[in-house]
């Protein structure tokens, strides 16, 4: 089980390029949607950039806090990152969109169509 008080930790060992941005969050209440908005907006830069391996990184990121956290660390996966793919996966050509869609685990894809895609959702 992963809980908030680890999240941090987590992506910056494993994206340490992360850890200056993540360090500016001082609310320990709001640190896992702070370090999730962080992780979001770091997957967007590098699909931008066509960085396909750190999107694939930062998918799999996601997708573990998702499937290994506690309620608290789920529920800001959900209204942070899944909320925030929108801007990543549709802010290219068609081809990359494409790309990036198939780049989503299924567990958060099915949170996105949920959330995006599906009428009075």
């Amino acid at each position: 089980m992963i809980y908030p008080s680890e999240v941090k930790q987590l992506l910056s060992d494993q994206l340490p390029e992360l850890s200056n941005d993540l360090d500016t969050c001082q609310v320990p209440e709001k640190q896992v949607y702070h370090t999730l908005q962080c992780l979001v907006s770091y997957t967007g830069k590098m699909a931008a950039a066509c960085y396909i391996r750190k999107v694939t990184q930062c998918m799999q990121l996601a997708d573990r806090l998702y499937e290994q956290g506690n309620h608290q660390v789920r529920l800001a996966v959900e209204n942070v990152f899944v909320f925030g793919l929108d801007r990543v996966i549709n802010g290219g050509s068609r081809n990359h969109t494409r790309l990036l869609h198939a780049l989503v685990p299924i567990s958060l894809y099915t949170l996105y169509v949920n959330q995006h895609l599906k009428p009075g959702v």
